[in-house]
């Protein structure tokens, strides 16, 4: 037995009877019952709404990444392709440091004298 300060001696679940185990059941389910399917649906629909947002986070996560990882290869290539660029206007002008050129009258060629 247990006791409630308040209301004395009470009896436990192991020593209630079952026919008041049933009837505090069946009072519980008119007093909370449809509460209770309530809130547990609506805790379910929720659940399932965090988990599709979960889902979508994480896809478009994933196609960020992809999308970084693009531009960061892409920027490479970028890099690459102007040190590329760069390079062959350099060798370009070592071919026409000491090849003929015309002159800025247009009235010949020219050859340009080594310093």
């Amino acid at each position: 037995m247990l006791f409630n300060a308040r209301n004395g001696p009470q009896r436990d679940a192991a020593t209630t009877p079952a026919s008041e185990q049933i009837e505090m059941q069946a009072v519980r389910e008119l007093l909370f019952g449809e509460t209770q399917r309530t809130l547990e649906a609506r805790i379910q629909r929720l659940e399932g709404l965090i988990a599709g947002f979960q889902s979508s986070l994480d896809q478009r996560f994933r196609e960020l990444s992809l999308r970084f990882e693009d531009m960061a290869s892409a920027s490479a290539a970028q890099q690459s392709l102007m040190k590329e660029v760069g390079r062959t206007f350099a060798e370009l002008g070592q071919q026409l440091a000491g090849k003929t050129l015309r002159d800025p009258g247009g009235t010949g060629p020219h050859v340009r004298k080594p310093e």
